[in-house]
């Protein structure tokens, strides 16, 4: 994801956990990863004024995040089975 996308700050990333623990209700990482993948979709996306393009921008920038969370997982499971050092990426 290129520098120039208006992701969440950190700020910003503590006042939604907040808000999805005690507003919300959520419980346990999966629901809390959720809400916050989905949050900053709506934040990157928020230029877009027709809905319909808006809702489709935030899918493709969940399905980034969610590739990202998969070739991680994938990494983790490859380490997990052969021993092999990790590489990690901070991207």
């Amino acid at each position: 994801m290129a520098d120039s996308v208006n992701k969440l700050t950190a700020d910003e990333i503590r006042a939604k956990i907040e808000e999805g623990l005690t507003v919300i209700g959520y419980e346990g990482a999966g629901s809390i990863a959720e809400f916050l993948i989905d949050q900053e979709a709506e934040k990157v996306t928020a230029d877009i004024e027709d809905v319909k393009a808006k809702r489709g921008a935030e899918l493709i920038y969940i399905r980034m995040v969610l590739d990202q969370l998969e070739a991680a997982y994938a990494e983790e499971l490859h380490v997990h089975e052969t021993g092999e050092e990790p590489t990690y990426n901070a991207g």
